[in-house]
């Protein structure tokens, strides 16, 4: 979603969002997990430096950022325009926000989620997500 991001480029999931929730003719804000009253879920802020460390470290373009998911392809320009209007995304996948939902409402801490770009085309961005992901793991090098 970022058109800053290249291929390889990874987005550090500071928070995720689940950007297909809309419960807006109630009076809800798109976004808003109905029955937890989430938008965001945020990641574990310690691991999320340590990754960015660890990537700049090894020469990785990377950004903190936000990860939009929803269950269904987004490829088209329209609906990456609205999920960056809505909820400022960086990138956008199928899972983070849906594992961080989880985790949440289990108490269960939300390490992170880290978004490599893999494909460089203007509608369609895959995006390989990684939970849990340690600074010195093998993907980083």
């Amino acid at each position: 979603l970022n058109p800053a991001l290249h291929i390889t480029d990874i987005v550090i999931g500071e928070k995720t969002v689940q950007h297909d929730m809309d419960t807006s003719a109630i009076g809800d804000p798109v976004g808003l997990v109905s029955g937890i009253n989430v938008i965001f879920f945020e990641s574990n802020k310690a691991v999320a430096e340590a990754i960015k460390k660890s990537a700049d470290e090894l020469g990785y373009n990377n950004i903190n950022g936000t990860i939009a998911s929803g269950d269904r392809f987004v490829a088209d320009k329209e609906t990456k325009a609205k999920i960056v209007s809505d909820f400022g995304a960086d990138a956008c996948d199928m899972e983070s926000a849906a594992m961080a939902q989880v985790c949440y409402i289990n108490d269960v801490p939300f390490e992170l989620s880290v978004q490599f770009r893999t494909e460089q085309t203007t509608e369609l961005i895959w995006t390989i997500p990684r939970l849990p992901l340690l600074p010195q793991s093998e993907e980083l090098r």
